[in-house]
């Protein structure tokens, strides 16, 4: 009997979204974010710029429709020595997946819309660009690193909040999204009490 109902159930989920007004769309734009971290007092938190990049897809038009996405995103963060010319820049290479209830207010040849839901993400690789003084050279040097997971956070995973607004001309898509994350990403002396706070700004183009 179990079997049965789970066989409709599937069965019935499958008809409904293969019914369903379907759509779907890429996009790419600029990333700006930082973090919420517990620093020094002659120790500042900068925006840096990245890029995210990505699949999304609409299921249902009308007033209110479902977004899921598929988004590479590249974030990070600047440690930035009021004192000197030190700093740390970190790039956190994610894979995050918003899945948002977005609220569409169409117009002649246009479409806004406003979004809202949660997002996950994944840590696939993490970089930093350390500007120090190094003696040899009597100079201050940049270099890049890999950072080693057990040295840099504790928690690849991440999950927050997104909220923005968008509109679609035709077929593109012009959207701004501020993502909010609520996990924290490892608990050691560098990324101490921290959280990922970003902003992307991306340009799109709509499939029907």
């Amino acid at each position: 009997m179990k079997r049965i109902i789970l066989i409709v159930f599937i069965g019935t989920l499958f008809i409904s979204t293969a019914s369903a007004q379907f759509s779907f769309g890429v996009r790419a734009g600029v990333t700006a974010s930082d973090m919420s971290l517990d620093v020094l007092p002659d120790t500042a938190v900068d925006i840096v710029f990245g890029y995210n990049a990505g699949v999304y897809f609409k299921i249902f038009d009308g007033l209110f429709s479902l977004q899921p996405e598929i988004l590479y995103v590249r974030r990070g963060m600047n440690l930035n020595d009021l004192e000197s010319d030190w700093y740390t820049r970190y790039y956190f290479h994610y894979i995050d997946v918003p899945v948002l209830l977005r609220i569409n207010v169409p117009l002649k040849n246009t479409e806004i819309y406003f979004n809202l839901g949660p997002y996950a993400g994944y840590a696939i690789n993490v970089k930093y660009k350390e500007n120090s003084f190094d003696s040899d050279q009597n100079a201050w040097v940049e270099t890049e690193s890999t950072c080693d997971y057990e040295t840099c956070i504790d928690n690849r995973f991440d999950y927050g909040f997104a909220m923005g607004a968008g509109l679609t001309y035709k077929h593109f898509v012009f959207d701004v999204r501020y993502n909010l994350g609520v996990a924290k990403v490892g608990d050691k002396e560098r990324f101490n009490s921290s959280n990922h706070k970003f902003l992307n700004i991306s340009l799109g183009y709509q499939f029907k």
